[in-house]
């Protein structure tokens, strides 16, 4: 049902504005969804069904730390740099 109505919230985004395209992603949670908009880029959704922190983590686990909101470059080489 989620991603239904995100496809035809895209579709109307579309038509109100003359033909200009978004992404969209859902998720458990805002940040998640945010990560997930961009892996459909730039006209596409993704839904990550994930319930369990395991499957979250996975999801997570290989996109580079700069996917991660708020993580900037400076933030991103520190962490890289302590997590080995």
């Amino acid at each position: 049902v989620g991603e239904m109505v995100v496809e035809e919230m895209r579709g109307e985004v579309t038509r109100a504005t003359g033909g200009l395209t978004c992404s969209a992603g859902l998720a458990p949670t805002a940040a998640l969804a945010k990560i997930c908009s961009n892996q459909r880029k730039p006209n596409g959704q993704f839904h990550l069904a994930a319930t369990t922190a395991t499957e979250i983590i996975a999801f997570l686990q290989p996109l580079p730390l700069r996917k991660i909101n708020g993580i900037g470059p400076v933030t991103a080489r520190l962490l890289e740099a302590a997590l080995g």
